[in-house]
Order: structure tokens, then sequence, then C-alpha cells
């Protein structure tokens, strides 16, 4: 995904490098932000996988804005994507990354990219991950953290 021309830094997030590696399934997450890139090994087991795929599918189904922040958190906590879309045809994501084998270390950054492309993004997804299903995870009685906007 790359930045909307409205982004007030200039970059992309990328996801690559699909592999099976010590018995787990990896990508490797990018981002580039105002010429800075920071990156990051993500290791999920197949319903993580499904979770990443059904955000980013979210995101697609409800291009026409929602309220609140839907998120995504990989499995052992190397990066966190929060999104935003008040419906104006962007979406803010603010992204957060920490790198084994201390966590110590985390960068953050943010970008907003055109909701134009998040079917595309959203199928890539699905076909990178691998996965069929692209179910969220849900918290038990628990409200959502966000809803799409009416009419949208």
């Amino acid at each position: 995904m790359w930045t909307a021309r409205s982004s007030p830094h200039v970059g992309r997030i990328e996801f690559d490098g699909p592999r099976r590696q010590d018995g787990g399934f990896f990508i490797t997450a990018t981002v580039e932000l105002d010429g800075v890139e920071q990156s990051v090994d993500v290791e999920m087991i197949e319903p993580y996988r499904g979770d990443m795929a059904g955000f980013f599918a979210d995101m697609a189904t409800h291009a026409g804005g929602w309220s609140g922040v839907m998120s995504w958190e990989a499995e052992f906590s190397v990066m966190r994507l929060d999104a935003r879309n008040a419906g104006a045809g962007q979406v803010a994501l603010e992204m957060m990354m920490r790198w084994p084998p201390t966590y110590d270390d985390e960068w953050y950054g943010s970008l907003e990219v055109e909701t134009s492309s998040l079917p595309r993004v959203a199928a890539a997804m699905k076909r990178l991950l691998g996965v069929e299903d692209v179910s969220r995870f849900m918290t038990p009685n628990a409200p959502p953290a966000w809803q799409p906007l009416p009419g949208r």
C-alpha cells in the first residue's frame, strides 16, 4: 500500500516473503516513511493468518467509513496496525513494530492510504497468507471497537 496524496508522510507498507521456516509460517512486514525503512518478520499460525486477512477484508468491505478504531496485532505482538476511516476516501494507519528477543525497541509511524486500493490489497493479503477463512478474532461479550458509518 502506498500513501495517499493527503498523507502527512510519504511511504509504503508492504508484506511479502511468505515462507515456512522452523515449523512456522512467516512473512516480512516493511514500512517506509519519509525515506526511513523498518522491517520485522511476522510469524503466524493459521488462525492468526485468517485474522490478518480478515482485518484487510474488513477495511475493504467498509471502505465507505467506520467510527472508532479497527485494529490488528500480530501473534507475538511484533506489529500492530490501527486504522481509522471517517469516510473521506482515506484510511489513517498507525503502526507499531517491535523486535524479538527482548521486544524493548519499539518503532511507531503513521500514513494515509486511499480507500480505493483496499479491495486489491485485501485480495493480495488473502493470497499472500494462503487462507480461505478470513474471520477476525472476537472477544466474547465485548462490543467491537468500531462500527460501520450509517448509509455507507
